[in-house]
């Protein structure tokens, strides 16, 4: 028998701040690059994993505007 880890849960809140430190823009409407997207802004939005995680940040960052 192997032994599984579990996930840890999603954490909007850090997802959001990890993005934003790389210099994406979030908010209700989605995500942009003003000053242009690199791999590493790629790589972040790709940890995401899954549209509902997506939209708890969306959701995070229009709820502090």
């Amino acid at each position: 028998m192997t032994a599984t880890t579990a996930k840890p849960p999603f954490d909007a809140e850090q997802s959001l701040a990890d993005l934003e430190a790389l210099g994406v823009v979030v908010s209700g409407f989605g995500f942009s690059f003003p000053d242009g997207c690199t791999a590493q802004m790629l790589d972040a939005l790709t940890a995401l994993g899954t549209t509902p995680n997506a939209r708890q940040v969306m959701a995070l960052a229009e709820a502090r505007s």
